[in-house]
């Protein structure tokens, strides 16, 4: 055998040897790939978390979350799924409607089988506040950029963790309240 033909069957050799042909895509359009689905099935996780917030619709909110979902906050505390779920239907009770609800990943990777998104969070809604008579309803506009760790389930991705909470302010009547957390240039705040 010729040292080029000889050469080209250990090419092949290897290559049919590691399941690889030449219609095989390199291992970056597949990450690639993989990503943009990633993606894809978390906006669609998204949109269906928007859609329960919108009927402040707590066990359908709950759904999306993995069981051992947890938070911790900027104090260090964490807050179980349990915690989460009374808060959330605490809040949805003090809320008339919603008009806006934007969730946006801004930033995805992978981490094992576990998505870690960077995501922008923004509501603005008409809701009472504590202590003030019950008829009284505030336009309350918030915005947040915090880490959010999803999970595969049976039923897709859930959310298992939300962490690195960075405030982006709140506004209520148009008056900010709590003001913006300041981001170093490295992400942390």
């Amino acid at each position: 055998m010729r040292p080029a033909a000889l050469l080209a069957s250990i090419v092949i050799a290897t290559a049919s040897a590691h399941g690889q042909d030449g219609a095989t895509q390199p291992s970056s359009t597949v990450a690639g790939d993989r990503m943009a689905r990633v993606r894809s099935e978390l906006d669609a996780r998204y949109a269906e978390n928007s859609a329960a917030f919108a009927v402040k619709d707590t066990a359908r909110v709950y759904r999306l979350r993995a069981p051992t979902f947890h938070t911790q906050t900027p104090d260090g505390r964490t807050h179980s799924f349990a915690d989460m779920k009374a808060y959330t239907a605490r809040l949805f009770g003090m809320i008339a409607r919603f008009d806006t609800i934007t969730f946006r990943i801004d930033s995805l990777n992978m981490q094992g089988d576990t998505a870690v998104a960077i995501v922008y969070q923004y509501t603005s809604r008409l809701q009472h506040l504590p202590d003030t008579p019950a008829a009284e309803l505030h336009r309350v506009t918030a915005a947040v950029i915090q880490r959010e760790q999803w999970v595969p389930g049976g039923s897709g991705w859930l959310l298992w963790r939300v962490d690195q909470v960075r405030d982006q302010g709140l506004w209520i009547d148009g008056v900010l309240r709590r003001q913006p957390v300041s981001v170093s240039p490295r992400g942390a705040s």
